[in-house]
């Protein structure tokens, strides 16, 4: 006999009155069971919108960053299409990226371009100004009046010169990091707060760019952070 029909055979001279008796016991421990799952999803389901809510309280950044042509505000958390444009032949456009910062009370911001270039004017002339560089720091000050002429171009030089010395090489044939880019602003405030914004860039294959900004945690791996300020360009009297 094998062991399927000594199974069988064992079910069968069982009682029935223990077979009933089992099955209200199981009945009864299943119903537990379902309460205990609706209850451990509904706690999961709290958890979960917990987490989005304290995720989307610390995502909010103090600061505002502006287009400074057009004065669209790069929103947290959310993708701006730019003006600017690139052609396949490397012709740009337009500013990709030129924009100013407010906020309160902002002490200085270090801003950092990972694989482009960046430069920075001054309207005011009250600061050095920057040209195409990788790293520097803009001293911010209590007057805030003056924030919105502090502005930074972000300039998309190697893509341009990729473009224009391969004339078969055509936008949509470049590298995914060749088309991406970004820009980390270390935020000092004057009350001696401290806070790290990120802009991606992206340049898509019909030419037009979007930027993304949030808030930024620095790694290890982000080695360009770490690279020497350039030195400012000083108005001449």
């Amino acid at each position: 006999m094998n062991s399927t029909n000594k199974i069988a055979n064992a079910i069968g001279n069982i009682d029935d009155r223990f077979i009933l008796e089992a099955f209200k016991h199981r009945s009864h421990l299943a119903m537990h069971q379902k309460i205990r799952l609706f209850g451990a999803i509904a706690a999961s389901i709290c958890f979960m919108i917990g987490t989005m809510v304290l995720l989307n309280k610390n995502s909010h950044i103090s600061i505002a960053v502006y287009a400074y042509e057009s004065n669209e505000m790069l929103e947290n958390g959310k993708t701006l299409l730019m003006s600017g444009r690139i052609s396949n032949d490397g012709e740009m456009r337009g500013h990709p990226l030129m924009f100013y910062v407010l906020g309160n009370e902002i002490e200085s911001i270090r801003f950092s371009c990972k694989n482009e270039w960046i430069s920075f004017v001054d309207w005011t002339e009250q600061r050095g100004d920057y040209g195409l560089s990788k790293n520097f720091t803009v001293a911010y000050g209590s007057r805030e009046e003056d924030y919105s002429y502090l502005v930074v171009d972000w300039v998309p030089q190697n893509i341009i010169r990729k473009l224009t010395d391969n004339q078969a090489l055509r936008i949509s044939d470049l590298s995914q990091d060749e088309k991406e880019d970004i820009i980390v602003m270390e935020i000092s405030y004057l009350n001696g707060e401290t806070e790290t914004v990120a802009i991606w860039i992206r340049l898509n294959d019909n030419g037009k760019f979007e930027t993304f900004i949030n808030k930024y945690q620095i790694t290890e791996k982000d080695g360009f952070i770490n690279r020497p300020d350039s030195m400012p360009i000083e108005h001449q009297p």
